[in-house]
């Protein structure tokens, strides 16, 4: 028998006075709590659905709503560790996924412009074979011999170079007076500089169509000046840096075809299409303090006509640092006490310190406190897999990180392709990649680049052959599993990231009043005669104090 009080206990519903109109009907009574249950299950289905049916939305909503451009900038200045709301971030991580799809896409299918290489040997090509005479009809920019040329650059997925204004070192360290580095030995090589950067200045003049002159980060062709920008955000998290990155780096297209050939006129009559201005950002570096001839004064002016990186030496020791291939070995046991400040004020006026063909222990030294600024290894691969003196050691790579630097790596087959086992001959792109992978690996992807040092060697690795063929590097990355944004930093994003904080370096110095570093001329005693106000002519002696 039920017992009615506690039944009636059971079903009381919130409202008494409705409950009181029924107390006389006993099957009003009996059935209402099977009704009331039928009701919860019919609710309780009703509610399931809905939630089933707006969860399935979203998720639609968000497959619809994050195609890669809506993708792309959904993920500017988004901090992925600071969305709380797991809707939000399911969202997220979907256009995430749509957008590392699209930005392969346009990497490999559009050959999309990314590389920046760290040095090509090109005007040093145009002084040996053609004299600098480009305006000679011998002279064709659009088809050279070797391995860099208009047609190729074109067919390529390059954004910059820096061109290097090399000049060989002197034939001996002593003048025809023995004096060790004396200023003489040095003429020849400063007169042929200036030499090459006219050519240089000249050939972005001729071929304006495609080479721009560019001399800062902020003039920097494409997005990409703006995107070193995301890595000096205060706080940012490296997802979020990433996503930044990539918002600026394929929100749109810089990757048009800029003009065509007139091929009934020998293919050298460009026509504009997208834009009446060159598109292939073009710096110069220069490759060796011997060619300054001993003088900051020099340097200064370099920097002036726009160098912008200088390699402390090359095959030869010079009077400020020693060179890891110098035929009499080191000289100084790393920098000179007049090197020191030469990098320190190569920090003042935002000029590049590049660390490529320097002794070990110039790097070590010039890496642990005494440039403020980041450096640069504008040519050089992994001592690890190819145990050559021009190549870096791992310490040295872990200082490059704490450095904030970058190494460019080298496709020489001589320092790519040496020690147990290894022959040059068997160099390919994949050796290159290997090189590229190991460093990005040891000390991070934000810390590695290509410097292919094309039109400066002799042999090239298989796959590798000339410019048009950059892109390969970029699918064999991709194929190794990095992710598109960090194959960018590989490709050309590394470099413009430390030459913007080379030129925050400068500026910081500047704002402290830093004082330029002064040449040390030598003060000879001299006589002469001058003639007095009142028309007397008085000898004159100076000295060491002057006069």
């Amino acid at each position: 028998m039920v017992d009615e009080k506690k039944f009636n206990l059971d079903i009381e519903p919130a409202c008494p006075s409705i409950t009181a109109s029924f107390q006389g009907h006993n099957l009003q009574r009996n059935t209402r709590p099977r009704m009331n249950n039928g009701l919860k299950w019919v609710a309780l289905v009703i509610f399931v659905l809905f939630m089933l049916d707006n969860a399935l939305m979203r998720t639609l909503t968000s497959i619809q709503e994050c195609p890669y451009r809506n993708g792309i900038k959904a993920l500017q200045n988004v901090d992925m560790d600071s969305v709380n709301d797991r809707r939000n971030r399911k969202c997220v991580e979907a256009k995430q996924s749509v957008a590392e799809e699209e930005a392969r896409e346009m990497l490999v299918n559009e050959k999309m412009r990314t590389v920046i290489d760290g040095h090509n040997d090109l005007p040093y090509m145009i002084r040996l074979l053609y004299g600098n005479q480009i305006y000679d009809e011998n002279f064709d920019f659009m088809h050279l011999p070797y391995h860099v040329d208009g047609t190729r650059l074109q067919k390529s997925n390059v954004l910059g170079t820096f061109w290097s204004v090399f000049v060989e070192c002197p034939k001996s360290d002593f003048d025809e007076n023995g004096v060790e580095f004396g200023d003489a030995i040095y003429a020849e090589a400063v007169k042929e500089t200036f030499q090459q950067i006219d050519l240089v200045k000249r050939l972005i003049d001729q071929n304006d169509f495609m080479l721009l002159k560019t001399t800062s980060t902020s003039e920097f062709n494409g997005g990409h000046g703006d995107a070193v920008k995301c890595w000096l955000r205060a706080g940012a998290s490296q997802k979020d840096t990433d996503a930044c990155l990539l918002e600026k780096i394929f929100k749109r297209k810089h990757n048009p075809d800029y003009y065509k050939h007139d091929e009934e006129n020998g293919g050298k009559v460009a026509h504009f299409g997208v834009g009446a201005h060159g598109w292939l950002s073009s710096m110069m570096g220069a490759e060796g303090l011997h060619q300054i001839g001993n003088s900051v004064s020099n340097l200064r002016g370099l920097f002036e006509l726009g160098v912008r990186y200088m390699t402390l030496t090359h095959g030869c020791n010079n009077r400020y640092a020693d060179s890891a291939t110098a035929p009499g070995g080191p000289r100084w046991g790393g920098l000179s006490a007049e090197g020191r400040n030469v990098v320190r004020e190569m920090n003042r006026l935002g000029m590049l310190v590049d660390l490529s063909h320097v002794s070990a222990d110039v790097m070590r030294e010039v890496l642990q406190g005494v440039s403020k600024a980041p450096v640069m290894f504008s040519h050089s691969s992994a001592f690890a897999l190819c145990p050559h003196p021009r190549n870096v050691p791992d310490d040295i790579l872990r200082l490059v990180k704490q450095n904030d630097g970058v190494v460019m790596v080298n496709f020489y087959p001589q320092f790519i392709s040496c020690g147990p086992g290894k022959v040059p001959a068997n160099a390919t792109l994949e050796v290159v990649v290997d090189h590229i992978e190991y460093i990005g690996k040891l000390i991070g992807w934000e810390h590695v680049g290509i410097g292919s040092d094309f039109d400066g060697i002799e042999s090239v690795p298989t796959g590798l052959e000339d410019v048009s063929k950059y892109p390969e590097i970029t699918i064999e990355l991709l194929r190794r599993g990095l992710k598109a944004i960090d194959v960018v930093k590989v490709m050309g994003l590394n470099i413009l990231r430390v030459w913007k904080v080379v030129e925050m370096v400068s500026e910081e110095m500047k704002y402290e009043k830093v004082l330029p570093m002064e040449d040390r001329l030598p003060r000879n005693s001299f006589n002469f005669t001058v003639e007095g106000r009142n028309g007397n002519r008085d000898e004159v002696q100076g000295g060491e104090g002057g006069i």
